[in-house]
């Protein structure tokens, strides 16, 4: 950091600024480890063409250890005395972008300040992630996907998160993210709900995901790039494989998406509920979200165990005693929505709104004569989900249309 303005006297000022600015231009080259280690993150491929600034021989480039040339680079400098170029070196590179490294402040920060960028995928909101979504559980599912995406050093690092609608594809992506940003992540989240109308009725629904993206991160198009939507793709490719983030593509449809994943630094989770979808590639990491009637009893009872500790969580004082006492009913309850967090999440606005007034049998009774009604409804071809969807139809018996929307929009949450 720049050292201290001193007081002096109005007598040799000049000569103590001038001695001021030489000590901040001194210690503004002193670069720490830590910058070092920031720009093994992200220079890339770039170390070539900053090899080449210096004119380090092939000689000595042939030691480099690969993934590292830039320490085996410093050290060349350190030894010639020519750290003090290193910022001009990136501008000859065009990579003003790794100038912010050099000093002793990680990416994205004002002043002590952190202020990353975050953007989750439609609807959730970081700032009201934690109240909303009320996470429980899936401490597994986390630890793969911290060994994954943070553990492994090699690689694409894409991990394929699947399973039905309402089991909580996007809520595990969301929490896992904001949970290791700052250490992690530290340029940011990125996310996009790809089955959004606005890209499922777009032909080139891959080149407007990769502007927005590029948007989020603050980078503008000129007319050229807008123009022609291949090299857009390939500028966001670039622009992210620089940069230390998570990028979320969510509720994915089409194995298209591929073409808009980064490598270098940068890590990619996508949810879809196509169990197969990506599971040809063995480039990819897949986490298979299962309900607990579709694993072995000691996995079940973990799943089973982690719902019921949702309810809890979600409901109010009374009718947490109330669950505590009639552990069993609120189990069948669960049993009959299929375990799901967003049915869980469902049911509890219900327990605590329209059904306050109903003991816990009063509302199992309710959810097993909504499944029968539903069943004697639907013909057998489509009875296949009913277990899951007969709970939202009683759950929005007396919901206010503009929560019944929201609810809609978190479905494939």
């Amino acid at each position: 950091m720049p050292a201290p303005i001193q007081q002096v006297s109005s007598h040799n000022a000049t000569q103590s600024i001038d001695k001021q600015n030489s000590t901040e231009f001194n210690q503004a080259r002193n670069y720490s480890s830590k910058s070092l280690i920031k720009l093994v993150n992200y220079i890339g491929d770039s170390w070539r063409d900053f090899a080449n600034y210096f004119e380090i021989s092939d000689v000595k480039r042939r030691g480099f250890q690969a993934g590292r040339e830039i320490e085996d680079i410093w050290r060349c400098l350190e030894q010639i005395r020519r750290l003090d170029e290193i910022e001009e070196a990136f501008k000859a590179i065009n990579r003003t972008d790794l100038i912010q490294y050099l000093i002793d402040t990680p990416p994205n920060r004002e002043g002590n300040k952190y202020v990353p960028k975050i953007f989750l995928p439609d609807p959730f909101d970081k700032d009201t992630f934690d109240e909303e979504i009320q996470f429980t559980g899936r401490d597994y599912e986390k630890e793969q996907l911290k060994q994954w995406l943070i553990d492994q050093e090699n690689g694409q690092k894409v991990v394929v998160i699947s399973g039905t609608s309402g089991i909580g594809k996007s809520a595990l992506a969301c929490e896992f993210a904001l949970q290791n940003q700052e250490k992690f992540f530290p340029d940011g989240i990125y996310g996009v709900r790809v089955n959004e109308k606005r890209y499922t009725n777009n032909e080139d629904f891959l080149e407007t995901i990769a502007r927005d993206l590029l948007s989020q991160q603050g980078i503008r198009l000129d007319e050229d790039e807008i123009r022609n939507g291949q090299p857009i793709i390939q500028k966001m490719k670039d622009e992210f494989a620089k940069i230390q983030a998570l990028i979320i593509f969510d509720n994915v449809e089409t194995m298209t998406i591929n073409r808009l994943f980064p490598s270098g630094k940068c890590s990619i989770i996508v949810t879809t509920i196509n169990h197969r979808f990506f599971q040809a590639s063995s480039q990819y990491k897949n986490i298979d979200l299962l309900l607990p009637n579709q694993v072995e009893s000691q996995e079940n009872e973990r799943l089973v165990n982690e719902s019921l500790e949702l309810l809890k969580k979600l409901v109010g004082e009374n009718r947490r005693q109330e669950i505590n006492q009639n552990e069993s009913i609120a189990r069948e309850i669960l049993n009959l929505i299929a375990y799901l967090p967003l049915a869980v999440k469902i049911i509890s606005i219900s327990l605590e709104g329209t059904f306050e007034n109903d003991s816990l049998n009063d509302f199992l009774n309710s959810l097993r004569s909504e499944r029968s009604r539903l069943v004697h409804c639907k013909p057998e071809r489509e009875q296949k989900n009913l277990d899951v969807w007969y709970s939202f139809a009683l759950a929005f018996q007396g919901l206010s249309e503009e929560i019944e929307k929201d609810i809609f929009v978190r479905l494939g949450a």
